[in-house]
């Protein structure tokens, strides 16, 4: 099971629980529609279960239902949102025993529930920790808006795959496109942007980098990556210079399919081979 649904699967299971069980205690606080009684109050500091159906449903549904969004979205901080969440389930289920002075099979299940999450979430932190190698291509990748320098216009080209794969990722893929500009959303340059965005991975030929970068440069572009996959990089040494010169983030010799999870096999073989690539940070 890929690691964001191994996470969103229970968080939504729990949250629609939690929700469904809190609202019930709150619209009838007397617990008799869940199968309470007063009875089970005897310990507790209130005198019906409408604080503990606010908490089931607010804390307990709430930050379960926000762990599994975070997952479903590929949002790098989900772990946190699991660890939280898992956090205020093992709190919940502790303090209903205290309260209610007695085990259920269903608190068990629970508690199991809330121990998987907090060990997914553990070592989902764990893998995601990057290797000073890997650390421009992710910190390139938190821009959400990204040009798209040499997108090709046809539909199997691996330009295309990978303008794919970052949409369906969510990031807003700028098309530039010299010979298409005007077509289907594309644009001559990234300089003629009302709003240019501030990354920009070019898939262009060695010939074309440099007129790529100054384009890049004129347009207030912070971070660039010269595309390389199994051909030839787009880049050329005085484009890398100038990019270097002015200031951006810059990263080579590497693809975005080799980052963009799930990694597919081919490409986290990729990766793994590119273990010490030529990625330069400059301030």
């Amino acid at each position: 099971m890929r690691p964001r649904f191994s996470l969103a699967a229970p968080a939504l299971i729990v949250a629609a629980a939690a929700i469904i069980w809190g609202i019930a205690l709150i619209v009838d606080p007397s617990g008799g529609s869940v199968g309470l009684t007063e009875a089970d109050l005897v310990h507790a500091p209130f005198d019906t279960f409408l604080i503990p159906g606010l908490v089931l449903s607010l804390a307990v549904g709430g930050s379960h239902l926000a762990a599994a969004l975070a997952h479903l979205l590929r949002r790098r901080t989900a772990p946190l949102f699991s660890l939280f969440a898992g956090s205020v389930l093992v709190v919940w289920i502790a303090v209903q025993i205290v309260v209610l002075a007695e085990l259920h099979w269903l608190q068990g299940l629970l508690m199991a529930i809330a121990v998987l999450e907090l060990v997914l979430a553990t070592r989902a932190l764990g893998r995601d920790e990057a290797s000073p190698a890997d650390r421009e291509p992710l910190a390139f990748l938190e821009h959400r808006r990204i040009a798209l320098v040499g997108l090709s216009p046809k539909p199997h080209a691996f330009s295309a795959d990978i303008a794919r794969a970052m949409r369906d990722q969510g990031y807003d893929v700028v098309a530039i496109n010299r010979r298409t500009a005007g077509e289907g959303g594309y644009y001559a340059s990234i300089a003629e942007l009302s709003d240019p965005p501030k990354a920009a991975l070019l898939m262009v030929s060695p010939d074309n980098a440099m007129e790529a970068v100054q384009d890049c440069v004129k347009a207030g572009v912070t971070a660039i990556w010269f595309h390389r996959g199994v051909g030839p990089a787009s880049e050329s040494p005085q484009a890398v210079d100038l990019a270097v010169r002015s200031g951006m983030l810059v990263v080579r010799d590497a693809c975005p399919m080799m980052f963009l999870e799930p990694v597919a096999w081919m490409h986290r073989a990729h990766r793994n081979l590119e273990a010490s690539p030529k990625r330069l940070h400059v301030a």
